[in-house]
């Protein structure tokens, strides 16, 4: 269970001795998502998937009745990145979730908007724990565009010929499909075919990285 909690002074001398990598922080976090999974059967957890033309991965997603992306940031990590991903989060997931070690639990509150979820990665005698510093709410504003740019081609003209009735974009690029899909359907639309997609691509196997 996660519980807020300020750092202890022990933990604190043993961020200093023993940083938290990336897979001790990745393992931990897997399990919570694990047991978040089991809730809900049709839910998936995605790994290292590549957004806006790959501009920015995301670490982890839980794809279930929303988007609800991880972004990990070890003690051995740099936030140098972190606010071009954050902006990418930003118009993309439902919920986000900045997971750092205990070097960055500072920054972090001033590192990501009001509406992330904070969480940070300790070691204590029984091993990483995860402790929630800033409970998460719904982003208040995502774009139709970034969403579109999460489909695949086939999955977009399918989405364009079902609403308007038409194949004359079967030999359209990419960026135009996605231009018409978010021009024809609303956020909520494009954001549940998002979903169903990504469950589905697993289904049928697609080179993404599935937990």
């Amino acid at each position: 269970m996660l519980v807020s909690t300020s750092p202890s002074r022990t933990s604190r001398a043993a961020q200093t001795e023993h940083p938290l990598r990336d897979a001790q922080i990745r393992t931990i976090l897997r399990r919570r998502l694990a047991c978040a999974k089991r809730l809900d059967p049709t839910a998936v957890i995605i790994e290292e998937f590549a957004l806006r033309r790959r501009r920015v991965r995301f670490d982890l997603a839980l794809i279930s009745n929303i988007l609800h992306g991880y972004e990990i940031k070890s003690d051995l990590d740099s936030l140098v990145r972190l606010p071009r991903q954050v902006a990418v989060y930003n118009d993309i997931f439902d919920r986000a979730t900045l997971v750092v070690g205990e070097r960055y639990a500072k920054r972090a509150v001033r590192s990501v908007p009001r509406w992330w979820e904070i969480l940070v990665a300790t070691t204590r005698a029984s091993g990483t724990e995860l402790h929630r510093l800033r409970k998460g709410v719904a982003n208040p504003k995502r774009s139709a565009r970034a969403l579109a740019e999460l489909l695949w081609a086939d999955d977009a003209l399918r989405l364009i010929e079902t609403r308007r009735g038409t194949r004359r974009y079967r030999y359209e690029p990419r960026v135009v499909l996605w231009k018409l899909v978010s021009e024809t359907y609303t956020l909520e639309e494009i954001a549940s075919a998002v979903r169903h997609m990504l469950k589905a691509r697993r289904e049928i196997g697609s080179g993404v990285r599935y937990s």
